[in-house]
């Protein structure tokens, strides 16, 4: 009996190569399972800080003077006569 249950195994086990199946032994799967989840975890701390960046930019002065702009050209021209003004102030 122990012999045909051996026999039973054997040719599960040549049958899962044939079919290119791949079986791990349940301690690598426990383990594939913990990296997995340790790094789910370190994703989900990651997109927190990430969040947490994008709410600190979208409160800067920066980010709000940026956002209310409607035309770049205009804005940057303003900019570069300020900048010549002060070089200006700087140089007499």
């Amino acid at each position: 009996m122990l012999r045909s249950n051996d026999l039973k195994r054997v040719s599960e086990i040549f049958q899962t190569l044939e079919r290119g199946d791949i079986f791990m032994p349940r301690s690598e799967t426990i383990t594939e399972k913990a990296l997995l989840k340790n790094e789910r975890n370190r994703l989900q701390v990651l997109a927190a800080q990430l969040q947490t960046n994008v709410q600190t930019l979208q409160q800067s002065e920066t980010y709000r003077t940026i956002s209310q702009l409607t035309n770049w050209d205009v804005y940057f021209d303003d900019k570069r006569q300020q900048l010549a003004r002060q070089l200006e102030a700087v140089a007499a």
